[in-house]
C-alpha cells in the first residue's frame, strides 16, 4: 500500500467488518470511505477475544492479506490500512496465546480498556510492557482519559504515551462520550500535549452497522483545527 502521500488528512481507522462483529464486508467499508471523501481508512476487527466473534491468531495473515487485496482497486485515491482491535482485559483476551510479534503483519493495533477498571482493563504499566513487544503501531481506542487517568498530570501522561510510541484515538462514535461531549473533548490538554510531544493521533468512528457514518470525522477535525494539532494525523498519510 505504498504510493505518494494523500491529502488532506481525513481518516477513520476504527471499523469492524464481517471478519468479526461488523455487518459489512471489507469491500463495503472501503466503498463507503471512498464515497465519503476520506483519504485514509483502516479496518480494525476484534482480535483474539472471547467477547465477540473475532479474528483468531492463526487467521491473522489471511485477514491482513484480504484487506490489502480489497484495497488494490483504490490505488492512490484511498490509503487502506490493516489493523485490529485488542481487548486489554486478561479475562477476555489470553495474551499468553498471542505472538505479539506476529502483529507485524498489520499496520496498527488498537487496544481498548487500558486503565479502565470498570472493564477489567490492564493497567498502564502492564500495557507499556505489552507495547514493547507489538511489532506495529499501537494506540489506545475510545479511552475516557479524563476518568481513567484522572490522577495523572496531562503533561506527564502525554510524555509517557508519546515516548512509548502510543497513539491516541479520538472516537467520534456517540457511545464514547460523557456530559454531552466526546471523550477527547473532556481532556483537550492531554491531546495537545501529546501532539506537541511528537505523539500521533487518529480518528475512529467504531463502525459496526451504521455504514453511513464511515465518514463521520468532522467533529474530530474541528477539535484538531481549534487546537492547531491536525499535523498529528500526518503520519497516517505516508507510505
Amino acid at each position: 500500500m505504498g504510493g505518494a502521500a494523500i491529502t488532506p488528512a481525513m481518516l477513520n481507522l476504527h471499523n469492524h467488518t464481517t471478519f468479526s462483529d461488523g455487518a459489512w464486508t471489507v469491500q463495503e467499508i472501503l466503498g463507503a470511505a471512498a464515497r465519503s471523501g476520506l483519504s485514509v481508512i483502516g479496518i480494525s476487527d476484534h482480535f483474539a477475544t472471547s467477547k465477540v466473534h473475532c479474528v483468531m491468531p492463526g487467521e491473522l495473515a489471511q485477514y491482513a492479506a484480504a484487506i490489502r487485496e480489497a484495497a488494490r482497486p483504490y490505488g492512490g485515491r484511498l490509503r487502506v490500512l490493516a489493523g485490529a482491535e485488542i481487548d486489554s482485559s486478561a479475562k477476555r483476551t489470553d495474551f499468553s496465546s498471542i505472538d505479539l510479534k506476529a502483529l507485524g503483519a498489520l499496520d496498527y493495533a488498537l487496544f481498548e480498556y487500558v486503565e479502565d477498571g470498570d472493564a477489567d482493563g490492564m493497567p498502564l504499566w502492564e500495557f507499556l510492557d505489552v507495547r514493547k513487544k507489538v511489532a506495529c503501531k499501537a494506540g489506545l481506542a475510545h479511552n475516557d482519559f479524563a476518568r481513567n487517568f484522572k490522577d495523572m498530570d496531562a503533561g506527564e501522561l502525554a510524555s509517557v504515551l508519546a515516548g512509548n510510541g502510543i497513539f491516541l484515538e479520538m472516537s467520534t462514535n456517540r457511545s464514547y462520550g460523557r456530559l454531552g461531549k466526546q471523550y477527547y473533548r473532556l481532556w483537550p490538554d492531554l491531546f495537545v500535549r501529546h501532539a506537541k510531544a511528537g505523539g500521533a493521533l487518529s480518528i475512529g468512528c467504531d463502525i459496526h452497522s451504521q455504514l453511513a457514518r464511515v465518514g463521520d470525522v468532522a467533529d474530530a477535525l474541528d477539535f484538531l483545527d481549534a487546537h492547531g494539532i491536525r499535523g498529528a494525523l500526518d503520519g497516517w498519510l505516508r507510505a
